[in-house]
């Protein structure tokens, strides 16, 4: 027979009511709390049996306290098993008791004081967390509009950091504010009802809602971890990070260090961690390995210390169009290259036939072209909205779209980019097929009905 058993902790910090009816649930069905963690919670196979628990908070704890108790909690556990109360688990300020005898005297009998004692421990803690996590939600929010300030919505929707991104901070958000609302209303009716009425106020979290979160989280995850070798390196090297961190947190509670000492420590080893982390391994994390498929080559171009000397790589991916397919070219040096990524909203192809870098004189043709699968239909307006207005939205720029004749194209609708200062058309245009959107840049290819046709029978579908 299974004798632990750990569950997710859904209720908020401030919840003792839900707490401690869910302990008394979980006593009868034969689980009795054994410990408790930051989100996992531990019980232990005991007989099934009528408990009381009571959820108490001890103020002057904190997480960095030694494992060994202080004295001040040493005299609370005291004072509560004189009547009866015993100590189930605890973690810093929470501290959790339970009593055979369901008619126990509470350990908290003065409503005003159980209300005040609770504010102080959350302040500790619970509430500084959650002012923090909201900063970093709303500073996330402005910094991810400023840094994807110059792509369309469907770049941000294709990519797996930034549609992550787009997961995350709504979460971090949710989380907060979700919290910091249900708290300080709670707070309020039971400031009042403790000095105008005497009588203790239950409280009530919102399992649901931290349920949604630790899936929103586990998706998150689950999206970084799938995503390309310098995403998922670096996400590693933050979780090894954090993990050094807490890992000292941990070993001087219990080498039984001081309070004081242990957040000085811990604090110059995260700045230490991090100083690492940002300077010696994030850049060679950020430099992406070749592809097996990648060929090295050298060329040679001016610098401002004159001739230098640089390594690229000429790709030879399979693409959907090439230039041959399109007209005739004596160029057999050509970088064939391939990027696809995909979230469950869009799914994006990027693909470019260009010459190599160097062949300075060649003046062979060259394409580049980028689909999108946008799979949920009414995000498909606002993607397409987005990149008809990627150049408009650009001040400095002074190209636009404006509407072609799809027919040809095989298309639902056709955009050609024009260049607004000479009013003369590009090699680039924007066309739709049902859900899909294409953009091709077609660089010293003449387009005709048949060229026109091919384009669409190969990419439209």
């Amino acid at each position: 027979m299974q004798a632990k058993r750990w569950e997710l902790n859904l209720y908020s910090f401030y919840d003792h009511t839900g707490m401690e009816r869910h302990l008394e649930k979980m006593a009868a069905k034969g689980w009795l709390l054994d410990s408790i963690g930051t989100t996992l919670w531990r019980y232990r196979r005991i007989e099934p049996q009528r408990l009381r628990f009571s959820v108490a908070y001890y103020p002057d704890a904190t997480e960095s306290d030694p494992i060994t108790p202080s004295e001040g909690e040493l005299t609370f556990w005291d004072y509560c098993a004189q009547a009866g109360w015993v100590r189930a688990a605890n973690r810093a300020q929470l501290h959790i008791f339970y009593n055979t005898d369901e008619s126990a005297v509470p350990i908290e009998t003065e409503a005003v004081t159980q209300v005040e004692t609770l504010h102080r421990a959350a302040k500790k803690n619970y509430l500084l967390s959650l002012w923090l996590l909201l900063g970093m939600a709303l500073f996330y929010t402005g910094f991810g509009i400023l840094g994807n300030s110059f792509l369309a919505l469907a770049d941000i929707l294709a990519r797996r950091t930034t549609f992550s991104m787009c997961l995350a901070v709504p979460t971090m958000f949710l989380i907060s504010l979700s919290e910091l609302i249900g708290y300080y209303r709670w707070r309020r009716r039971a400031v009042r009802n403790a000095h105008e009425l005497g009588r203790f106020t239950p409280t009530r979290s919102l399992p649901g809602v931290q349920l949604l979160t630790w899936l929103l989280l586990a998706l998150i995850t689950l999206s970084v971890l799938t995503d390309s070798q310098t995403v998922r390196r670096s996400f590693l090297a933050y979780f090894a990070a954090f993990f050094i961190v807490r890992l000292t947190h941990s070993i001087l509670r219990r080498m039984n260090a001081s309070a004081t000492v242990n957040r000085t420590v811990t604090i110059i080893v995260d700045i230490l961690v991090f100083l690492v982390l940002f300077v010696v391994f994030l850049p060679r994390l950020a430099q992406e390995p070749p592809p097996p498929n990648a060929e090295p080559y050298e060329y040679t171009h001016l610098s401002m210390g004159g001739k230098k000397t640089t390594t690229e790589y000429a790709y030879h991916d399979p693409l959907p169009l090439y230039v041959e397919d399109l007209t005739e070219t004596d160029y057999d040096r050509y970088s064939c290259k391939r990027e696809d990524s995909s979230t469950p909203l869009v799914t994006r192809q990027i693909f470019s036939q260009e010459t190599r870098w160097g062949d300075w004189d060649s003046d062979a043709p060259e394409l580049r072209c980028t689909t999108y699968d946008i799979k949920l239909a009414l995000l498909f307006d606002p993607c397409l909205q987005g990149k008809l207005d990627e150049y408009a939205d650009r001040k400095w720029s002074m190209m636009d779209y404006r509407e072609a004749d799809a027919a040809p194209w095989g298309a639902d609708r056709a955009w050609q980019l024009w260049d607004t200062e000479d009013s003369t058309p590009c090699d680039s245009w924007l066309l739709v097929y049902g859900r899909r959107i294409v953009i091709i840049d077609m660089d010293s290819i003449e387009m005709d009905g048949a060229r026109m046709a091919l384009v669409g029978e190969r990419l439209g579908k």
